[in-house]
């Protein structure tokens, strides 16, 4: 398995963080995908990644 990016990895979190603090909810993966300009597949990894690094409490749905 290839490793994240630790950049992007730090760039969804930025973005995710900005997003719940500007609109008080959490962004969606094409929020997220859009905002960050990756693939919402990318996108769906790395909020998992984050998750497991207990970073963000991410659930699909």
């Amino acid at each position: 398995m290839r490793t994240k990016n630790q950049e992007t990895l730090d760039r969804i979190l930025k973005f995710v963080n900005k997003y719940y603090q500007e609109h008080h909810s959490s962004p969606t993966i094409n929020d997220v995908a859009e905002g960050v300009g990756v693939a919402r597949s990318t996108t769906h990894r790395y909020l998992q990644e984050l998750s497991d690094r207990n970073l963000i409490d991410y659930s699909r749905g």
